[in-house]
């Protein structure tokens, strides 16, 4: 009886160890690459965004200087707020394994938010970056409100 198991134990352990071997060049010829993008970069420069300064530029500069805005989205207080929006590429992914290969981009979603008072003067200039789990109002309210915090 106590060779029979023995026996079983060997077999089992051999068919383990032998899937082993027959799954390792599989996990060694696969592979998974992240190749970050720094060179990307937005379609509003930091420079541009530093042009307006809240109290000092009205709405038809803004208009002058970026043109109509993807949004227009008013707040319940009578405020008016522009939002010019872009997707940045952030990186490259890529999975090969044996002959195969895919890939594809990693983008963030990225927004100017320029907010009016109720005599279309600029209040507030805020960017930001949308997570890839909240709806774009919620990512809205939470860039406008992260200042009042």
């Amino acid at each position: 009886m106590f060779g029979y198991k023995w026996a079983h134990m060997k077999r089992l352990s051999a068919n383990f160890i032998h899937k082993i071997f027959l799954i390792l060049p599989f996990l060694y010829l696969s592979a998974c690459i992240i190749i970050p993008t720094p060179w990307t970069d937005d379609k509003i420069s930091k420079e541009e965004i530093s042009f307006i300064t809240p109290g000092r530029y009205s709405k038809d500069d803004v208009l002058k200087k970026f043109g109509e805005p993807d949004v227009i989205w008013e707040t319940g207080d009578q405020e008016r707020v522009f939002v010019y929006k872009w997707e940045r590429l952030r990186a490259i992914w890529i999975l090969a394994g044996g002959y195969n290969a895919t890939g594809g981009p990693i983008n963030s979603d990225e927004a100017l938010l320029i907010l009016f008072d109720e005599t279309d003067n600029v209040k507030m200039v805020k960017k930001g970056t949308k997570s890839g789990f909240e709806s774009y109002g919620d990512f809205l309210n939470r860039c406008l409100n992260e200042d009042k915090e």
